[in-house]
């Protein structure tokens, strides 16, 4: 039997609505770590599958870096033999993140980054492999591939779309695995960051436009498992393919998802593929949950402990007032009782910019707050960022105020 945890899609150093992540993040990933070391008394992982995006940016602040790596040291430091596979996403930067994978490889920790070494075993032996010798599979690992990131003898050429790029990426390890006489009687399985046609995406993902960016399920039937990232929101994409998605909720659009890690286990010696794999979820309690909330303003405002929202006051929490008027700087009022508000909508504005032009939508704004184009944007730093220091936005407050003439003068 082997055993597996996988996640992905970690985006650390993540800034949520002007709002640093740092705490968030470390609370989860000590639950992952939590959950290796009491596994290891009963079943023990056999593996760590971190399916990309490890970093929300490619030059990653360091407080990042530093969580990312006191991370693997605890992991390591609570079974040295287990196997932590890592690819980069999107988000990462390749180059960075592939610093010191040599060393790394030594110490268990398999970082793939370059899409030439895709190809690359990953032989993950399971806990009954000294009294059987099949119990074990071959792991292979595609990092997020960048147009142009392969090239097909074939035609001739650099690859440009996702498809042509997976298709190149799967052929050379298939061939691969065949010709290697240590794996090609092992089950292949593969971690990669990719989007599939027909999945569900989420507001805090970067998207393609139509169709021609996504990869096709079927390209995945001759592995045992793969383990996708990418896409925020845990999904199965068919039997042996499942996005665990983000630990945390990114976007307010997940403010519903329960999200979870993935504890996997793969029966090597069934013949039956549906039967092959089991999958737990594995609930994830969050620092402070993402919420959406709707109604009075005066109900947020002059809440009490009987309240229905009164639950809600520790939460990352996105508010609409359905209020029939605009509510003067909505967002520092209700900080007090809700400290970690990131968002606020009024429906009086659009109630009241309903089929208006946008120069309709400013002079609603003008008459229920009586400013200019620079006051508003003041106004506007002021009340998303809760701060009276707006001299670090002089240039973009000049930069909006000829914007803003301009759309002006050609209505």
């Amino acid at each position: 039997m082997i055993h597996l945890l996988q996640t992905g899609d970690l985006h650390l150093g993540k800034i949520f609505y002007g709002n640093s992540l740092f705490e968030d993040q470390k609370f989860v990933l000590k639950q992952l770590i939590d959950k290796v070391s009491e596994a290891k008394e009963k079943e023990p992982y056999n593996a760590i599958i971190i399916s990309g995006d490890i970093y929300d940016r490619s030059i990653p602040p360091t407080e990042a870096i530093e969580i990312f790596d006191d991370f693997l040291i605890e992991l390591h430091k609570i079974d040295a033999n287990l196997k932590i596979l890592i690819i980069s996403g999107n988000h990462d930067s390749a180059t960075r993140l592939s610093f010191g994978t040599k060393f790394l490889e030594k110490q268990n920790i398999h970082f793939c980054t370059n899409p030439e070494n895709c190809t690359l075993p990953i032989i993950i032996t399971g806990n009954n492999f000294e009294e059987n010798d099949k119990d074990a599979i071959c792991f292979y690992q595609i990092p997020f591939l960048n147009s142009g990131s392969l090239y097909s003898e074939e035609k001739n050429q650099r690859l440009i779309n996702q498809q042509e790029l997976i298709s190149e990426a799967i052929n050379r390890i298939k061939i691969q695995h065949e010709t290697n006489s240590k794996t090609k009687n092992l089950p292949m399985a593969l971690n990669a960051h990719l989007f599939t046609l027909g999945s569900i995406s989420s507001e805090s993902e970067r998207t393609f436009l139509g169709n021609a960016e996504f990869i096709n399920k079927e390209i995945f039937e001759d592995f045992i498992y793969v383990a996708l990232g990418h896409l925020h929101k845990k999904q199965k994409v068919c039997e042996n393919c499942f996005y665990s998605g983000s630990p945390l909720a990114y976007s307010f659009d997940e403010s519903n998802l329960q999200k979870v890690f993935l504890d996997i286990k793969i029966d090597t010696q069934k013949k039956e593929s549906s039967s092959k794999i089991k999958i737990n979820e594995i609930e994830i309690l969050p620092l402070h949950k993402v919420q959406k909330l709707t109604g009075k303003f005066e109900d947020f405002y002059r809440m009490t402990k009987d309240s229905e929202f009164y639950k809600y006051k520790n939460d990352y929490l996105e508010i609409t007032c359905t209020d029939e008027i605009l509510i003067e700087n909505p967002v520092a009022r209700l900080r007090e009782n809700f400290p970690f508000i990131l968002s606020i909508k009024q429906q009086a504005f659009f109630n009241q910019g309903k089929n208006k032009t946008s120069l309709e939508k400013k002079e609603v704004l003008l008459q229920n707050q009586n400013l200019d184009s620079s006051k508003l944007f003041i106004e506007f730093v002021k009340d998303v960022e809760s701060t009276d220091n707006i001299e670090e936005w002089e240039s973009t407050n000049s930069l909006f105020c000829k914007i803003a003439k301009s759309v002006l003068e050609e209505e």
